[in-house]
């Protein structure tokens, strides 16, 4: 049997671009999707009806939430988030598949902007989300969602980026730090869309020509085992209006 998963971050709330997600969301078909920068429990609600599939809100810090849409049975779910270090909150859920296997599954969406000290503070998450997935080993264990943080490797299209993020990365010596994705890979997660694409860009911000990757999908070793495929959803065409990040979806065998 096979698992889609999806990650997307749909720009403050989504409001009056409900459709345009939904539209990306059943094209794509996804068993599991998580979303960054959620309003309201009822938006996530409507999403659910529409798509038959289960929910969880995941209320975090500031006004943008994280939820998790799912085919199959949610049996735990909860939102982590003390503060500090988390910024908006961690969503963690297991889901049961119809195997019988059980996934646990972590949502992130650290601190934005690319200044060293923002870049420290989410290494800090980072490693807080890497410690609770520790607790669940060996588990089949995925870490998803827009960490606002640029990938050791990755070249990003700075002079593309807006004026204040430009601004920040120019007042660097157009220095870009890599701390937190690098804490990632260090703690053996590995980055799905790099493992199948090690040479393409993989850009996720700012449709229609995006400027940089910074949306991921990490598998814990047994995940990774699992691994089909992983890639930028660029279909169908609702997706370069539906928000300001294209979604990551990654094909799994369980």
């Amino acid at each position: 049997m096979s698992l889609r998963v999806l990650t997307y971050n749909v720009l403050d709330g989504g409001a009056g671009r409900e459709r345009l997600i939904l539209e990306v969301l059943r094209v794509v078909a996804p068993d599991i999707v998580v979303l960054q920068e959620v309003g309201d429990a009822e938006f996530v609600g409507r999403l659910a009806v529409a798509l038959e599939m289960q929910h969880f809100f995941a209320r975090g810090n500031t006004r943008h939430h994280l939820a998790l849409l799912s085919r199959w049975p949610i049996t735990g779910s909860r939102s982590h988030h003390p503060f500090p270090p988390i910024h908006n909150t961690v969503l963690e859920a297991t889901v049961e598949h119809p195997s019988g296997q059980c996934l646990d599954v972590f949502g992130v969406h650290p601190v934005p902007f690319p200044s060293i000290f923002l870049e420290l503070w989410r290494r800090w998450e980072i490693k807080v989300v890497l410690r609770r997935v520790r607790r669940r080993a060996p588990a089949l264990c995925l870490i998803v969602g827009d960490f606002n943080a640029i990938a050791p490797g990755d070249e990003p299209k700075v002079d593309r980026l807006g004026i204040l993020l430009r601004t920040i990365v120019l007042l660097q010596g157009r220095r870009l730090f890599r701390f937190a994705i690098r804490a990632m890979l260090e703690a053996g997660m590995t980055d799905c869309f790099r493992e199948r694409h090690p040479k393409a860009d993989g850009h996720t911000y700012g449709p229609p020509t995006p400027t940089g990757r910074i949306d991921y999908i990490f598998a814990n070793p047994a995940m990774k085992a699992r691994l089909q495929e992983c890639s930028v959803v660029r279909d169908p065409p609702a997706v370069d209006l539906a928000s300001d990040h294209y979604p990551v979806v990654a094909d799994f065998s369980l």
